[in-house]
């Protein structure tokens, strides 16, 4: 999946609600992958891959490294 197109979802997810913004984020984890998909792009994430888990009170969202990295630069008040 393109950059861009990475982008676009997560401004959308941000916006719809399906994933928080930085701020609201409750606690963040990082390891090595899982062979889950990523909640964004829906690439499976490797285990020689880094997979980030975003705990949020009432779930938790998987993201590749190429997402989560999309997902912090998104501006706060998306």
């Amino acid at each position: 999946m393109l950059t861009h197109e990475r982008q676009a979802r997560i401004h959308r997810y941000i916006e719809l609600g399906d994933l928080p913004d930085r701020v609201t984020c409750v606690r963040l984890w990082g390891g090595a992958g899982s062979l889950r998909p990523c909640q964004v792009c829906g690439e499976l994430i490797a285990a020689s891959a880094v997979e980030y888990e975003l705990d949020l009170d009432e779930r938790t969202i998987v993201l590749c490294l190429p997402c989560f990295r999309l997902w912090r630069a998104e501006p706060s008040d998306a």
